[in-house]
């Protein structure tokens, strides 16, 4: 995170930094040259704390996401069979 905010100004959040070692893992072993994107999977502001403690910056807090910071986090346990997801996916559709 720190390597990539010193040397673009751009914040990573920790999901999205896994992402970017293990495409930088893969573009550094790989025996072809490749053209490569990663995605972020969320706001660095919602992990405030580890953002602020690798950077020694914390970030800005969009309007958007501070309105569902104070709400209370929701968790729902599935399994890992792809099934019982899509059954999930359909279930919270209806």
């Amino acid at each position: 995170m720190k390597s990539v905010y010193e040397d673009t100004g751009y914040m990573l959040d920790p999901h999205g930094a896994v992402g970017y070692l293990g495409l930088q893992s893969f573009l550094q072993t790989s025996q072809k040259s490749w053209n490569a994107v990663f995605l972020e999977t969320a706001h660095p502001a919602k992990f405030l704390d580890v953002v602020k403690s690798a950077l020694g910056v914390s970030p800005k807090i969009p309007s958007r996401l501070a309105k569902s910071l104070d709400k209370p986090k929701q968790a729902v346990p599935l399994s890992k069979n792809y099934a019982d997801f899509k059954h999930f996916l359909g279930e919270a559709l209806e």
